[in-house]
């Protein structure tokens, strides 16, 4: 979760509303940090939470201010101060926001206290106001290693092979510092080992080089050990079988359950990719089965969705590129395990037409409710909201929009519901909101913990639980709105500045439903929808002419007599059609 700051206001006094955090990991102090919402008069966003170790650290004040320099120095005053100490230098990014950056890359795990003179920009301030205190920490980083099935580099040759992998780690890192961890050798000799960055820095693909197959089965061995780049309890070792040529047979067998449901069969050699699988795999109680061959893998793809144990049959006489059939079958056991919960929209459309009501559809599995967050962008300032985002931009939303409801919604039927399986709910937002013709909405879709029907040991959330979190979610919508204006939330993506963890964060339990690690922010789902019945299609042709249509989207027949109106960046008007 994430610890944010929120004032309400009752009978026009402004009261403490008191965010207690006890910090367990990194430097551990255990301090309460509570923040006086009154500073919400002069700031309008901090960052908070967890965050990247080459993170800046900013503060967004409430109104310009009259110090702002856009000459790109530091800042010459001592603006920051850091516990335990940060090297950098602060800078104004714009007339309301201030930006520390570090010198070089924080400690990972680290609590940080900060400390942000405001009594420096901001004259005749109350003492207890002069000094915002405030709190992060940098992402404890980790990273796991995924070493895959080894590959040929031409289907024919099967002597010389690839053994491809992923390293991912829960922070960013350099490509120099990542490539140390990881060793490879076989017959106790080093392999060459070939790397792929992706740009998050995050994702880390590598591929262990001439790995060669003999007439006798041997080891690759794959190390990997953090130390040596000062990642702690960060060891191990995954050895690799090298079948000998002669020996074709299945390797591995895997479940997959998402975005579609397969078991991904993978063989010693690459196969014949014309061959007839029917009969020669087979699932326990699947008649029809579909298949799809790449290589040296199999994908086998029931009709129907599965759940439980079912037997996997896989018979002699299955071919390899070259026509060699294998020479004994084998039958084992595989378990479709249940979906993990989670929340998928049904389209990409941002225009929602009137039809039948506004009726949002979308997807969840495994979970019996969502909370729903709708945050109105006003008609006359979706051109200020366009300067700077696309449709289905997120950016400086407090300029331009307000949220106007939110409200958990039980994933109820009349019909009986498999709730392991993906099912289509649909919003109707004519009965949550009055759409405004012209405005954009931003529809969010969450779920915690408490909404899981995935099977876990331990304590469940009981129906009045359940009742009462609704009631509290429901309280706070009231209180929310009333103080819009006056201090920012989570939900403001560009206001509130924190990654995607909370403090009791874990990166090895990133994908156990079972913990709290799984649920967050990066599990939302949002989409900005325009409540309209029109379509525009502008196309431009040569002489800097532009042509327009416009359509009915109930009926999709074209509209005549419109009147177009067309603006500049500057939001003036420069021509009517």
């Amino acid at each position: 979760m994430h610890y944010l700051v929120k004032p309400f206001l009752k009978s026009g006094i402004a009261l403490l509303f008191i965010i207690t955090t006890f910090i367990r990991c990194g430097n551990d102090p255990k301090e309460i940090i509570e923040i006086n919402p009154a500073f919400g008069q002069y700031i309008s966003a901090f960052t908070a939470g967890v965050i990247s170790s080459e993170s800046s650290i900013r503060i967004r004040l409430m109104e310009n201010n009259v110090y702002f320099n856009d000459s790109g120095e530091p800042i010459d005053k001592n603006i920051f101060d850091f516990s335990p100490s940060i090297e950098g230098n602060a800078y104004w990014i714009d007339e309301r926001t201030i930006e520390f950056q570090p010198k070089s890359k924080m400690p990972s795990g680290i609590v940080y206290v900060a400390k942000f003179k405001l009594n420096q920009l901001v004259d005749n301030l109350p003492k207890d106001l002069s000094i915002f205190k405030f709190q992060f920490q940098t992402i404890q980083q980790a990273f796991a290693v995924d070493v895959q099935t080894y590959q040929t580099y031409e289907k024919t040759k099967l002597k010389l092979n690839k053994l491809p992998g992923i390293i991912r780690t829960s922070d960013v890192i350099s490509n120099e510092e990542i490539e140390k961890v990881l060793t490879a050798e076989q017959d106790g000799k080093p392999l060459k080992i070939s790397w792929e960055h992706e740009n998050d820095r995050k994702i880390h693909h590598f591929q262990i080089e001439k790995v060669v197959r003999k007439e006798a089965a041997e080891e690759v061995v794959v190390k990997w050990n953090g130390d040596l780049i000062n990642i702690k309890d960060a060891k191990g070792e995954q050895v690799v079988e090298i079948p000998s040529l002669s020996d074709f047979k299945v390797l591995n067998i895997e479940v997959i359950q998402e975005p579609e449901q397969y078991v991904l069969v993978e063989f010693s050699d690459p196969l014949n990719e014309t061959q007839n699988l029917n009969g020669l795999i087979r699932l326990e109680n699947n008649n029809t089965l579909n298949y799809i061959v790449e290589n040296n893998q199999v994908k086998v793809y029931p009709t129907v969705r599965q759940t439980g144990t079912r037997k996997l049959f896989i018979e002699t006489g299955i071919q390899n590129i070259l026509n060699y059939k294998m020479k004994k079958g084998t039958q084992l056991d595989v378990v479709f395990e249940n979906i993990k919960p989670a929340v998928r929209l049904v389209d990409k459309g941002v225009i929602l037409p009137s039809t039948d009501g506004l009726i949002f559809p979308f997807e969840a599995v495994n979970l019996k409710a969502v909370n729903v967050r709708i945050i109105k962008i006003y008609e006359n300032n979706v051109m200020q909201f366009l300067q700077i985002n696309q449709l289905d931009g997120d950016r400086q939303l407090k300029r331009v929009g307000r949220l106007v409801h939110q409200e958990t919604i039980r994933l109820t039927s009349k019909l009986p519901i498999d709730y392991g399986k993906w099912n289509t709910f649909s919003l109707d937002l004519s009965k949550l909101i009055e759409a405004e013709p012209g405005a954009i909405y931003k529809i969010e879709l969450s779920f915690t913990q408490a909404f899981s029907l995935y099977p876990c040991d331990g304590e469940k959330v009981s129906e009045n639980e359940m009742e009462s979190m609704e009631e509290n979610w429901e309280e706070d919508d009231e209180i929310e709105q009333s103080n819009w204006d006056y201090y920012d939330d989570y939900y403001y993506e560009d206001y509130y500045y924190y990654d995607d963890y909370g403090y009791d964060y874990n990166y090895q339990d990133r994908d156990d439903p079972c913990t709290k690690s799984y649920y967050g922010k990066r599990k939302n789902v949002s989409r900005n929808v325009l409540a309209s019945d029109l379509g525009i299609i502008a196309k431009a042709g040569g002489n800097n002419n532009m042509t327009f249509a416009v359509t009915d989207l109930r009926s999709t027949n074209p509209i005549a007599g419109v009147t177009l109106e067309i603006y500049n960046y500057q939001q003036q008007l420069i021509g009517t059609i």
